[in-house]
């Protein structure tokens, strides 16, 4: 049909580019079925549920009060470590692991797997640590539940287990960074000069390196008769013990060991004094 709302609407063609008429039918591929037309009322009410759930959580209110579950989760890891014959405990460690996993799981649902784990994401390493942080968590409550006990006195693998997972409950303490802004630029840079640090540690191993060989070609294999002989071939026979020989000195510049052979050895004292 053709409808004129105040301009033109175009006719139906058909695949040749010819006006269809109007008793004609337009082929099966060219018609749109009544579902693409339109979202079902159910796709409509998810994506209403999943708009709504990401307003939430982008909330003040909820931000902060997740960053206070994450304090309280910290301050209950301290006091079972110092108080650690109360049964209470448990129970507190799992109601902070389910109220974590329901946060999990309705950010996944409003973001989808994809974009959860999308690579490219701002939050990706964040999420990662999320679901790693639940993922131990539900892991440790699933072993207790089917070995309360450890799995008896002779196993002491499943104990040690038991212990390691925790102590990785420590690591929900570093996603309050994400929700205090400054904690979180004090943390970025501390990793931008970590990155600088790595750089300088490769710099001085060459530096180290080089002045290792240098010494271990020269005094490093003196004569037995020689007087500094017992002192530096001690020091500088090889490599690696001249590396940390030198290391010691570039962290503690103490010349004492070396006073009495220095006037023996004009160049080598230059050399130490200058390194």
């Amino acid at each position: 049909l053709h409808v004129d709302v105040g301009g033109y609407a175009p006719l139906p063609t058909s695949e040749d580019g010819h006006l269809m008429q109007p008793g004609n039918r337009l082929p099966d591929s060219q018609r749109i079925s009544p579902r693409m037309r339109r979202p079902s009322k159910r796709v409509a009410l998810f994506e209403a549920w999943r708009e709504k759930c990401n307003s939430i959580m982008q909330d003040t209110v909820f931000q902060s009060c997740i960053a206070a579950l994450i304090f309280g989760n910290a301050l209950v890891i301290g006091l079972e470590t110092d108080f650690q014959g109360w049964d209470i405990w448990t129970s507190l460690e799992n109601i902070f692991l389910f109220i974590f996993l329901a946060e999990f799981l309705l950010k996944l649902i409003c973001s989808g797997v994809h974009e959860y784990f999308r690579l490219t994401g701002e939050d990706v390493w964040w999420n990662i640590l999320d679901f790693a942080i639940v993922g131990l968590g539900m892991v440790d409550f699933t072993i207790k539940a089917i070995m309360p006990s450890g799995g008896g006195s002779s196993s002491n693998g499943c104990a040690t287990l038991f212990r390691m997972f925790r102590l990785l409950r420590i690591l929900r303490i570093f996603r309050i960074v994400r929700f205090l802004k400054q904690l979180y630029m004090l943390a970025y840079g501390l990793a931008l000069a970590a990155t600088a640090i790595v750089w300088v540690t490769v710099l001085m191993t060459f530096v180290l390196y080089v002045c290792a060989i240098i010494l271990v070609r020269t005094v490093g294999h003196i004569p037995s008769s020689d007087p500094g002989h017992d002192l530096l071939n001690s020091s500088f026979n090889s490599i690696p013990s001249s590396m940390f020989t030198l290391f010691n000195l570039m962290a503690q510049p103490d010349l004492e060991p070396y006073r009495e052979i220095l006037p023996l050895y004009p160049l080598f004292g230059v050399f130490l004094v200058l390194f």
